[in-house]
């Protein structure tokens, strides 16, 4: 390619709990950036069987959906639109995860976790105290994810790094090798990747999740799938600290970044 094909893999529209950015509005604000490509990935999040659902329904993600194939034609020619979709801890009711996957033709699936049973980690009141058991029983979760779970890339696989930092509370990640090394070895042998998510330059710990020392972690391995996203939950962070994240990829020693049509990997030259 002439020049660097941007694809910006994670960003959230009204629909997703967290976010009032309508889709068309994403896919305005991506092609007045520069981006060839985008997928919308919003929220589902999954609880154990018996818990209340709020409205992560089946008839939530068909109006995700709906909204996206508009937007597909409205754009056509000037933007491609992915339908993706983040799975918050499918592996607490992997039968809902599976209908939903089965159900719908989706060209990509973040996997991701949000809540450790019922503890949502961004609620969490971290302290040099607990961490340490926290971060433990968040990367059991994330490898029961990476063992198990339907999915297309690994989301924000260190955001308790992010979670912990805004309370003070630092937290080195390669302390964690012994744990992290079982996860990114699985998510290789599945033939899975892993996310750049470029929602840490917005924060205090003002790197990428992973940073640069677990991305060479997971390339010395012998990982080759990195997506890009700005997790962008408005029109502002869309595609924001896309270029740096190319950078600190091609640092880590990955000369592609992956894009996705129908589940399937396609992977593009980083120039």
């Amino acid at each position: 390619m002439s020049r660097r094909y941007h694809a910006d893999y994670h960003m959230h529209s009204e629909h997703s709990p967290d976010s009032k950015a309508p889709i068309e509005e994403l896919c305005r604000t991506a092609i007045q950036k520069g981006f060839q490509e985008i997928a919308i990935t919003d929220h589902f999040e999954l609880y154990a069987p018996g818990y209340p659902v709020g409205f992560f329904t089946p008839r939530y993600v068909e109006k995700v959906l709906a909204d996206i194939e508009s937007a597909q034609k409205k754009f056509e020619g000037q933007l491609i639109i992915r339908k993706g979709i983040e799975l918050g801890q499918p592996m607490v009711n992997p039968e809902l995860a599976k209908s939903i996957l089965e159900k719908h033709e989706f060209d990509y699936v973040i996997g991701s976790v949000h809540k450790i049973g019922t503890l949502t980690l961004s609620n969490v009141a971290y302290n040099a105290h607990n961490v340490e058991d926290i971060c433990l029983n968040y990367l059991d979760a994330i490898y029961e994810l990476a063992d198990e779970g339907d999915f297309d890339c690994l989301g924000h696989i260190d955001m308790i790094r992010l979670y912990a930092a805004k309370q003070g509370t630092p937290l080195d990640m390669l302390e964690y090798e012994d744990q992290l090394v079982p996860i990114l070895r699985r998510v290789i042998e599945r033939g899975k990747g892993i996310e750049i998510n470029t929602t840490g330059f917005r924060q205090e710990i003002s790197t990428t999740l992973p940073n640069l020392d677990l991305l060479k972690l997971y390339r010395s391995l012998g990982g080759q799938i990195v997506t890009i996203g700005s997790d962008a939950h408005c029109t502002a962070d869309i595609g924001s600290g896309w270029s740096e994240s190319a950078i600190l990829a091609k640092q880590a020693g990955f000369d592609y970044v992956t894009l996705y049509e129908k589940r399937r990997p396609i992977l593009i030259p980083i120039e």
